[in-house]
């Protein structure tokens, strides 16, 4: 039995996805209204400040094709979960990392980027595999 054959599960997996879009956009721009206290906070610079607002799009790019690799060989939903379990996971330990250090921060961005990063192929692979090729937009 095809996914598409089940309009209501269809529709709940359309739903979650754009959820999960939604929580991952917040998740993306929270260290950007967060860095301007942090600023003062921890006396950090120019430099500092354009390191820690980057390192997230570091992990983003570099993960963007293994994403979809994964995304085609386990199927979206399971890489979507991961994908927002690490995510969340380093969103969560940012405050922890902070009050470690500078580095830590750095790295816990790297990999909210990194989790981030495997989101849309997960996505695109579950509205490909649930919306049948018919009811898509051209």
């Amino acid at each position: 039995s095809r996914p598409a054959e089940y309009p209501k599960e269809r529709w709940l997996m359309i739903y979650l996805v754009s959820a999960a879009y939604i929580v991952w956009t917040m998740c993306k721009v929270n260290m950007s209204v967060a860095i301007l206290p942090m600023t003062q906070q921890y006396g950090w610079d120019s430099p500092q400040v354009g390191l820690i607002q980057s390192a997230l799009f570091w992990g983003y790019a570099a993960s963007q094709i293994p994403g979809g690799l994964l995304a085609t060989r386990y199927g979206g939903k399971q890489v979507l979960l991961g994908a927002i379990l690490v995510w969340s996971t380093m969103t969560a330990i940012a405050p922890l990392a902070v009050a470690n250090s500078l580095d830590a921060l750095v790295l816990s961005r790297v990999l909210v980027g990194l989790g981030e990063g495997f989101a849309p192929p997960a996505g695109a692979r579950i509205i490909a595999t649930w919306v049948p090729e018919a009811e898509r937009s051209r």
